[in-house]
């Protein structure tokens, strides 16, 4: 819903928070940038909130959010926007992978 405040997280106790991606950019080359989603992902946790990483766009960034504890990431380092057919048979290959 846009920008929420941490008050605004204590009142309205959503099921999950979404990182914007212009904070999980810089979580590979920025100190600073990684503590800041650290303490967002620990704030989550300690109101029982799942976290959700949008714009992931490298695995350096996937292996810090997994470190961190971020429950899902999504972002073009899994796959680009397409057209839904596309995404159907991208959909149906990543099952076929899971299952064999």
């Amino acid at each position: 819903t846009g920008y929420a405040s941490i008050l605004s997280l204590v009142r309205l106790k959503p099921q999950a928070i979404k990182i914007d991606h212009q904070l999980i950019l810089p979580i590979a080359t920025s100190e600073t940038g990684r503590q800041l989603v650290e303490s967002l992902i620990q704030i989550a946790r300690s109101l029982g909130v799942r976290v959700i990483a949008e714009g992931v766009e490298t695995d350096a960034q996937v292996a810090i959010l997994r470190r961190l504890g971020c429950d899902t990431v999504q972002g073009n380092f899994f796959a680009g926007p397409m057209p839904e057919e596309a995404l159907r048979r991208f959909l149906d290959a990543q099952t076929w992978r899971r299952a064999g």
